[in-house]
């Protein structure tokens, strides 16, 4: 038997009627617009001789796609404050926006309207002129 490897994309076009169309959606913003955040799971490490589990601070701009990676212990405010100044610094200077998700160290109260910012966020973002915005989830 013979393995047919078909690409997501190709064989989604399989199943459609044919002359229709599939939808693409294309986040365009300008250079210096937007930095995108979030946090995923990091590898186990070894600390002392314990086991510790990292997460992975990530963002990337919204024009250029360009990102930044780094591996922190906790997800708290002052660690996430820190990492996104470590990414200005990466990217050599700071954008209009930096969308957030909602997560604890960056909204206190997560609504899906009008959620309230962290205060030392907000405190953190008025020197360098950005705004912080929490999207909703699917968003990011």
């Amino acid at each position: 038997m013979k393995a047919v490897i078909i690409r997501c994309g190709a064989y989604v076009r399989l199943l459609l009627p044919e002359g229709v169309e599939l939808p693409f959606w294309c986040m365009e913003c300008p250079p210096g617009e937007e930095l995108q955040v979030d946090f995923g799971k990091g590898a186990w490490l070894v600390e002392n001789g314990r086991r510790r589990k990292t997460h992975l601070f990530r963002c990337m701009l919204g024009c250029s796609r360009k990102g930044y990676t780094e591996a922190v212990w906790r997800q708290d405010t002052e660690t996430f404050i820190r990492a996104i100044e470590n990414a200005f610094r990466h990217f050599g200077g700071v954008t209009r926006t930096v969308v957030i998700d909602k997560l604890k160290a960056g909204v206190i109260r997560a609504d899906w309207y009008d959620p309230d910012l962290n205060p030392k966020l907000e405190e953190f973002a008025r020197p360098y002129g950005t705004v912080i915005l929490p999207c909703n989830p699917g968003v990011l």
